[in-house]
């Protein structure tokens, strides 16, 4: 994968984590239903061994890392997760 591939690809993940922060702490109370979203997509990431990153060629050095990361673009729904793809494949 090229450098500007990786750029695009961590680029999108800042904004599906910023969208997940800004969703979490909205109207400056805790939205729960966010947080557990989070971690319901990330456990079943996790358990399943998904990892959009390693897919387009991208590893971390803790193996894990990528899942947790895929479950927090997911966690953001299908809609969001798709958009991404569509980014991803162009």
């Amino acid at each position: 994968m090229n450098a500007i591939q990786t750029i695009l690809i961590l680029s999108i993940l800042c904004e599906a984590i910023l969208e997940n922060v800004k969703l979490t702490f909205s109207e400056g109370k805790l939205k729960w239903g966010m947080i557990f979203s989070i971690i319901i997509s990330s456990s079943i990431t996790i358990l399943c061994k998904q990892d959009i990153f390693s897919l387009v060629g991208y590893t971390f050095q803790l193996p894990f890392i990528g899942e947790i990361l895929t479950g927090i673009i997911i966690s953001r729904g299908s809609n969001a997760f798709h958009e991404i793809i569509k980014k991803i494949t162009k």
